[in-house]
């Protein structure tokens, strides 16, 4: 069924704050559950990024929220000692013990601790990890990225066993995938050179965005990926900049199922059995790109005829397509709406992995393959 393209639109969400986010106050909040092991380091790295900030009176930088999740260890004397003189107030939540970890209960927590102790749009509400330590200008150039965005993604790494800040081969194969992604399909109010991440070790929102997208949900895991997605769909600027970094370790004891340390013990179990990490083919993800660079920029050119062809092509639901085009705020809300992010089958090795990428990147680039220098 063709689309039918009404004249009036929503008005774009872009350009809604004149004021500088330079000062805007930082609510930090973190889920716990038995954390003493990182919570010293996490504190300290979060001191440093806090002093980083303008100078101004510290009931203006903001706040840490820390949410125990039935903590049995001593994590709550750690916070309570660093708290006496940590630059910005720490507050403690309790969250009721739940037999199985449940990350989006916890981080929620905080979360919504922040909405209520700071009632005000201007306020950035960040989220992190207890096992993380941000970068010392964590929080200034997240801030400097609020002027342009929405909502703020942080680009993640992991150290090792020896404390050496590390990317695993299959990290480095992703990152050049997104970068040819973005270079396929190009977002207008991205960085530069984006990277593929929205974990919740590293998010940042303003505070009406995320009353918006209906704060963070209530799931054991994958709550930081659904309130990015969300926050797309609604038509916010998301923004994945390289300079907005954080260190999580690579720890193994596992407190959500489908999180990344569960994410890691299940790599340590294959290599234990012989099998190596399988990746997807390449060429299946460079054909979704060009698919939604066609809807994306079909869209912002009021190009009913092509998103037709393309829906039909990739049959997508009509009634839904024609919804999202009339309705959607932003090219980018679009994409969202109509287009899931893909769930191929990870069945190839990675050298040929990376050697099918590294022919997609000649192909496209017309130069050397960025993978290469990856490897």
């Amino acid at each position: 069924m063709p689309i039918e393209y009404q004249t009036t639109r929503r008005t774009p969400l872009r350009g809604r704050y004149t004021i500088s986010m330079r000062y805007a106050p930082c609510v930090v909040c973190i889920p716990a559950r038995n954390e003493a092991e990182h919570l010293p380091s996490t504190l300290d790295a979060l001191a440093k990024a806090f002093g980083r900030l303008p100078g101004r009176g510290s009931s203006r930088l903001g706040e840490v929220i820390i949410a125990l999740d039935g903590c049995t260890d001593d994590s709550r004397a750690i916070i309570n000692a660093r708290a006496r003189t940590f630059p910005v107030n720490i507050r403690i939540v309790d969250v009721a013990p739940h037999p199985v970890p449940h990350a989006g209960r916890v981080r929620r927590a905080a979360m919504e601790e922040g909405v209520r102790a700071f009632p005000l749009d201007e306020v950035v509400l960040f989220t992190t990890d207890a096992d993380t330590r941000v970068h010392p200008d964590w929080l200034v150039n997240t801030l400097s990225h609020m002027n342009n965005s929405d909502f703020v993604c942080g680009d993640i790494w992991r150290d090792n066993e020896a404390g050496h800040v590390i990317r695993s081969p299959h990290e480095h194969h992703n990152q050049a995938l997104h970068r040819l992604r973005r270079h396929i399909d190009p977002v207008a109010h991205d960085s530069d050179d984006p990277h593929p991440q929205g974990s919740g070790a590293s998010l940042a929102m303003r505070r009406d965005t995320y009353i918006a997208i209906g704060g963070c949900p209530d799931m054991p895991s994958d709550e930081d990926v659904t309130m990015v997605r969300a926050a797309r769909e609604r038509g916010y600027r998301v923004r994945q900049p390289r300079d907005v970094s954080v260190l999580r370790s690579s720890r193994r004891n596992v407190r959500a199922t489908g999180g990344p340390a569960d994410d890691l013990f299940r790599e340590d179990q294959d290599s234990a059995r012989g099998q190596s990490i399988k990746l997807v083919d390449p060429r299946r993800y460079v054909a979704f790109y060009r698919h939604s660079a066609a809807l994306r920029t079909a869209f912002a050119e009021n190009d009913a005829e092509t998103i037709n062809a393309v829906a039909q092509r990739l049959q997508l639901d009509p009634l839904t397509v024609e919804e999202a085009y009339n309705t959607a705020r932003s090219a980018d809300a679009f994409v969202a709406q109509v287009l899931a992010e893909p769930n191929f089958t990870a069945d190839m090795a990675l050298d040929r992995a990376n050697m099918l990428l590294r022919q997609a990147e000649e192909e496209i680039y017309g130069s050397r393959a960025l993978i290469t220098g990856a490897a």
